[in-house]
Order: C-alpha cells, then structure tokens, then sequence
C-alpha cells in the first residue's frame, strides 16, 4: 500500500521535489507569474502549446503573450486574483508560429510568495466547435423565419410545437393561434 502525501509532512526540499514533479507530469500548461506580471516559471506543456523557449517566457511580462484584444480583461482579472486570491477566465494567447489559442485559466495568488500560480488547458477546439455550431444556429434561424416555406414541428399526438412565420402570410394563422392545436383539426374533413 502506497502511503499518502501530505506536502505540510514533507521538509522544504520534498516540498520542491513534488511540486517539479507535478508542473513537468501535467498535461495542463501551469504558470507562476509575479505581482509584477513577469512570467517566473512555465512547464512543459506550456512550452509545448505556446510553441515558445522557456528563456523566451521566464522573465517576459505576460500580457507580451496575450490577444491584444484580450490584454485589457486580462489585466483587470490578474489584479482581481491578487486582491480576492482566485479567479477562472478564458483568454487567447498567440504563439510563436502566430496562430492563437483559447487557454481556459484556474488562478490562485499566494500572498506570502507574491506569486500567482495558473493552470490552463487549451480550450481552442471547443470555442471554434461552439462558434461554428452558433453560425450554423443562426442561418438555420434565418432560413425558417424569413424563408416562405412554411416549417412545422408536430410533437407525438401531432399538435403544433412551433410554427415559422411563413404560415401567416400562407394559412392566416399565427403562431399562437397554432401551438397546441392539431394538425388534423385544419385539415379538410375530407382529406
């Protein structure tokens, strides 16, 4: 059996020990930022998405890296973090090779230390897939509300659940007029 880590039972060498091991283990990018917004420690992962040295980040401002759209919120949750001592944002950083990614931050200030501590995964596939599926949502909304097709939705016992507005300019009905009613009752009794 594998005994438990209580890192307020290990000394100061430990301590530093098992917190290397757990930056450069994470598949998440972890970052230890200053009060002065300098970038004091950066591990693997975040080398590895950044695309950037870690004598490139270490020592830099860390808003160098950020959106320039993002800069300004960013600013304004980093000096939240140091006054509340935790925070959660999405922001965009750019990477080396230009393109840009949506990191999603947990945040922690250590008063003591004067260090922010971050932990990021890169949320960029989930934006584009959410933004791509909202651009998909909104034509489809155009194309039912201004189409002059009229566009139905019947629930199980065939009454209206949703009506586009084609069906006034089409039946004279509208859409309130409509919603759970059936079908049927409109129809002519000998169709």
């Amino acid at each position: 059996m594998q005994p438990h880590l209580y890192p307020s039972k290990l000394n100061s060498q430990d301590r530093l020990a098992l917190a290397g091991n757990i930056m450069e283990s994470s598949i998440d990018l972890i970052c230890i930022v200053g009060a002065d917004h300098k970038i004091k420690a950066v591990n693997g992962a975040t080398l590895i998405t950044l695309g950037y040295a870690e004598e490139e980040l270490v020592g830099s401002e860390i808003f160098k890296f950020i959106h320039p759209d993002d800069v300004e919120i960013t600013k304004e949750v980093a000096n939240a973090v140091m006054k509340e001592g935790s925070s959660k944002n999405i922001n965009r950083y750019i990477c080396k090779d230009g393109c840009v990614v949506y990191l999603e931050w947990s945040a922690k200030w250590n008063e003591t230390a004067q260090l922010r501590f971050g932990i990021a995964r890169d949320v960029t596939q989930r934006i584009e897939a959410e933004s791509k599926l909202k651009q998909s949502e909104e034509r489809f909304k155009s194309l039912v509300e201004f189409g002059a097709d009229i566009i139905s939705l019947l629930d199980a016992n065939f009454c209206y659940a949703y009506t586009s507005p084609a069906m006034f300019s089409v039946m004279g009905y509208h859409e309130h007029e409509l919603i759970g009613q059936n079908f049927f009752s409109f129809c002519h009794p000998d169709e």
